[in-house]
């Protein structure tokens, strides 16, 4: 059963300006500094000395935990060096309890609200006493439907301080929120905020939010057993007129068209050629307040292939005309 004779998260590069940086036997504000500038960079994109920041994770040695465990990296900059940094931080060589939560004792908890046309996710722990050091939550949304436009630090893990780790990153269809108390022994025993997402350009019926990994760690850096739970306070109901862009865009065979009323109307879809000829009626009827979606394959109204170009889909409801230009492709 082997193990580290020094402290994993002691970075020789530590760039910090404070008195004994580098391998100085201590994981300090100085490696914090360091560890944070480089933290979810990819590994084609590390240059110089920023490997060393890859250090987790490791194997458990059997008396003295990961905190001495024998590194084993994996190539990624992530939550599970964080963690072992998080248990050596300002540390002494002396192990926590184990403790082991009884299972779900604990739910992260998605609550969703909305805003005007935004969204706002709260990312929620309820928590029934026992510690938690750290979190990590992998979101997953659709950015054809939704975009982010920004993300803000709850106080699950405390205020900003060099004893608190937090990172936060949307890319693509993908957003991760890492935290983290700092410090062997260091946790939060309370339910809080992690954090809330605020999303714009929603479609009322697709603020769906998958959730991906979630890792909840103990003092020891062992695995926290949990349960999600979703509360929303979105009114399904839509409450303006709305035609949305047509998806995919462009496309080679077909496309589907949403488009949303707050209450029944007489509606009609109608795909144009740029000279304002009429081509196709997709929709021509009474519709009921709601979200409503129609699909084009790219033909006339007798069936026929249209060639590569723009066209024009424009929906009617009373004096009310809204317009997209959309790209067909063959």
């Amino acid at each position: 059963d082997r193990s580290t004779n020094y402290f994993l998260g002691d970075l020789g590069s530590g760039t910090g300006t404070l008195p004994g940086s580098g391998y100085d036997g201590l994981v300090n504000f100085d490696d914090l500094v360091f560890f944070a500038g480089v933290y979810r960079k990819p590994r084609p994109h590390w240059t110089g000395t920023d490997a060393e920041a890859n250090f987790g994770p490791a194997v458990e040695h059997k008396s003295l935990g990961q905190r001495f465990g024998i590194p084993e990296p994996d190539n990624k900059i992530h939550f599970e060096d964080l963690m072992l940094l998080a248990l050596n931080y300002n540390s002494v060589p002396k192990r926590s309890p184990v403790i082991t939560p009884p299972a779900d004792a604990m739910a992260l908890e998605l609550r969703s609200e909305r805003d005007g046309d935004e969204l706002i996710v709260t990312l929620h722990l309820a928590n029934d006493g026992q510690p938690v050091k750290g979190l990590s939550v992998e979101l997953r949304f659709d950015p054809y439907r939704m975009s982010v436009k920004n993300i803000t630090r709850g106080l699950l893990f405390g205020p900003e301080s060099p004893h608190a780790f937090f990172h936060a990153a949307a890319n693509g269809d993908a957003i991760t929120i890492d935290g983290a108390l700092l410090g062997t022994g260091a946790a939060t025993s309370g339910s809080g905020c992690l954090a809330k997402i605020r999303f714009a350009d929603i479609e009322a019926w697709d603020n769906t939010i998958e959730v991906g990994e979630v890792l909840l760690r103990d003092i020891n850096n062992h695995e926290i057993p949990f349960r999600i739970e979703r509360y929303s306070n979105v009114d399904a109901t839509p409450h303006a007129y709305r035609l949305q862009q047509n998806i995919p865009n462009p496309f080679t065979t077909a496309t589907e068209i949403r488009f949303q009323i707050p209450e029944q109307e007489l509606v009609t879809i109608e795909i144009h050629d740029m000279l304002g000829t009429r081509i196709a009626t997709l929709v021509e009827d009474i519709r009921a307040a709601g979200m409503h979606a129609v699909t084009w394959s790219g033909r006339d109204i007798s069936g026929v292939r249209l060639p590569t170009g723009p066209y024009v889909c424009t929906m009617r409801v009373g004096s009310l005309i809204m317009s997209k230009v959309m790209l067909l492709q063959r």
